[in-house]
């Protein structure tokens, strides 16, 4: 009921026994319904956000996932490369130092003939 600027409920004509028992309220059908349906609203969007925190933690779990094997690919990667670098260190060392000229870079027929050279066994 409405009074001076504020709403009230009356007090229910059977209350619970006992000394320090809360004080039960007469509550118009209407409103107990409405209590009622915002209730189940709510408890629904309770649902659908723990279903939405479920998918969202699976999604993270999966990138973890794609980030660890992503991160051990490239650590392979590197490992193959450090190995090619180290085979063309070693063959640059054993390279005669006549075909060594570091003054010009290396021309496609220069890179060619050394290919073939190393093929043919000479």
């Amino acid at each position: 009921m409405h009074r001076e600027g504020s709403y009230a409920l009356e007090e229910a004509e059977v209350q619970l026994p006992g000394i320090g028992s809360p004080v039960a309220y007469a509550m118009p059908e209407q409103v107990a319904e409405a209590i009622v349906r915002l209730e189940e609203r709510n408890l629904q969007a309770d649902e659908q956000l723990a279903v939405a925190q479920h998918k969202s933690i699976a999604l993270q779990e999966d990138i973890l996932e794609t980030q660890r094997a992503t991160l051990a690919a490239q650590q392979a990667i590197a490992l193959a490369m450090e190995r090619i670098a180290d085979r063309l260190d070693a063959l640059a060392l054993k390279r005669p130092s006549h075909t060594a000229d570091l003054s010009a870079p290396p021309t496609t027929e220069s890179v060619l003939a050394d290919w073939r050279q190393r093929l043919s066994g000479g």
